[in-house]
């Protein structure tokens, strides 16, 4: 894990915020553990309002040009 902070306690606060009822437990049981494998960053765009997924990718090399993309591909003009 990239940050060790966040960990299923410190995600499954965030959830709760976001206004997502799930246990802890739960969060803990799905955490990918690391073992050897690469890192994949996950770029999510969420409409709270209505709690759908709008977009979501992954990558194992995010940069400012990438995340720039996946916004103008969530979020195309026209």
């Amino acid at each position: 894990m990239e940050n060790p902070l966040w960990g299923a306690p410190r995600i499954h606060g965030e959830l709760l915020k976001l206004g997502f009822e799930v246990a802890q437990w739960s969060v803990a049981k799905y955490m990918v553990k690391r073992r050897g494998f690469d890192l994949l960053y996950a770029f999510v765009i969420v409409r709270l309002d209505r709690r759908e997924l709008i977009w979501i990718n992954a990558t194992a090399n995010p940069t400012a040009e990438w995340v720039a993309g996946q916004i103008t591909e969530a979020f195309p003009l026209g």
